[in-house]
């Protein structure tokens, strides 16, 4: 075990050292602190406009199919592309009034089950909660995290355990008694807290669903709360203890009563240590949603393993996690790939969902699926399978078809592209909004 563990971590720190010269193999979307690394990734959302002539001629309704969340005037002639102003990116719809972007139910609140409604439109809208602000450096990590009215933000936060000090970017509603869940983001290597904040569009979620978010950045030189080859200053336990400092800091600060539910998200190499924790912590987080996972044979075995015990479950119960769970992941990821492959160094995502539902007692006669569309030409498709609770808690699967080693729905600096160093990116799904609101259907919140 120790070996495969060993070579897994081995051969992902070669993968990314060839791809962008000396990245850890857990590095996320690539936009890395002072520059010191590379890549620019992560799901960037471009202006793809999938649609974009949609037309408001005068400001009567015409409906842009293309992405104009925010503010399209009433006076464009000829059609709006990809939004006019403050709207973003391919995919993005919501019939345009004067200017007034009207979202339909599943637009307000993701639901799976809408996808084949024909009356409903389940098409992400992006900066509909925020104005899209990003103005970070390519490969440089942003210095502050960007205003929204109606967010209360915090970019001096810092924990302390183990002997291991890391900080952290902060953002919540405004009216602080309004949030009852805490959302605890990890970033990939090299990604700070403040960046993830910005280019994931967690003020979107804290504006939108009164949820507290809290990006811790990863501790030690590369700033890595991966497990690999080049990050030797920190262990899997002292970063564990960071998140469990993190999440009491959080609670005991609380104005209010404390969270009622804990979300702990991750990308990448953040997205593993998301797993290896809450497996261990069952009983203390309420959900799950791993992006971009480069999960091996060990940690996901020993994630079953673990949650059982912890959870003072027997195999016979099958309910062990009783947490819900949800992946996003492309099939054309090199750094995480998609299926386990003939070495077997990756578990493989379809694996790691059969886990994870079966930990929460579900089985596979009751997956349900559904099918969503990408503007991208370099994504066939979005397909989602979920399982309903089963024990309280279900289970999902988001799988972006020749997606990339990204965060779909990604705001980034060069956001235009539809490709970068880690593939092609997706914006047909919204990971943080629709992501949240998956988590809740699946009982997050229960």
């Amino acid at each position: 075990m120790k070996q495969l563990k060993k070579g897994t971590r081995l051969l992902g720190a070669v993968v990314l050292l060839s791809l962008v010269g000396g990245l850890s193999a857990c590095n996320d979307h690539g936009d890395n602190s002072d520059g010191s690394t590379g890549g620019t990734s992560g799901g960037t959302t471009g202006t793809s406009s999938g649609g974009t002539t949609g037309g408001t001629t005068g400001g009567t309704t015409g409906s842009t199919s293309g992405g104009t969340t925010g503010s399209t005037t009433g006076t464009s002639t000829g059609g709006t592309t990809g939004g006019t102003t403050g709207g973003t990116t391919g995919g993005t719809t919501g019939s345009t009034t004067g200017g007034t972007t009207t979202l339909s139910a599943c637009q307000k609140q993701f639901n799976p089950d809408s996808i084949a409604d024909p009356t409903d439109d389940c098409t992400p809208v992006y900066d509909f909660y925020c104005p899209n602000t990003t103005t970070g450096t390519p490969l440089l990590n942003d210095p502050s995290i960007s205003a929204c009215d109606g967010v209360a933000t915090d970019d001096t936060g810092t924990v302390t355990a183990s002997g291991v000090t890391t900080s952290f970017a902060k953002l919540a509603p405004t009216d602080a008694s309004k949030s009852k869940t805490l959302w605890v983001a990890l970033p990939g290597t090299g990604e700070t807290g403040v960046t993830m904040a910005n280019r994931f569009r967690f003020a979107e979620l804290a504006k939108a669903r009164n949820v507290t978010v809290v990006a811790p950045t990863g501790p030690g030189l590369l700033k890595s709360w991966g497990d690999n080859l080049l990050d030797l200053d920190t262990s899997l336990a002292q970063r564990s203890a960071l998140i469990d400092a993190l999440i009491a800091q959080l609670q005991g600060s609380s104005t209010t009563a404390p969270f009622s539910t804990v979300i702990i998200v991750g990308a990448s190499g953040g997205a593993v240590m998301a797993l290896e924790y809450t497996c261990a912590h069952p009983g203390a987080v309420d959900a799950l949603m791993v992006v971009a996972a480069p999960i091996s044979p060990a940690q996901i075995a020993a994630c079953v393993s673990a949650a059982t015990v912890s959870g003072a479950k027997t195999a016979a119960t099958a309910a062990g996690l009783h947490v819900a769970t949800l992946q996003v992941q492309g099939t054309s990821d090199v750094i995480a790939p998609y299926n386990a492959g003939l070495l077997g160094l990756f578990a493989g995502v379809p694996t790691v969902f059969t886990d994870l539902y079966t930990g929460n007692g579900c089985q596979a006669a009751n997956i349900a699926t559904a099918a969503m569309t990408d503007p991208s030409p370099l994504i066939s498709g979005i397909d989602l399978q979920w399982v309903k609770p089963c024990s309280g808690r279900g289970s999902a699967l988001v799988t972006i078809d020749g997606g990339g080693h990204e965060w779909p729905g990604y705001n980034g600096p060069i956001s235009s592209l539809s490709v970068n160093v880690f593939g092609a990116v997706a914006t047909g799904f919204y990971t943080t909004l629709q992501g949240y609101d998956f988590l809740v259907y699946l009982g997050a919140g229960s």
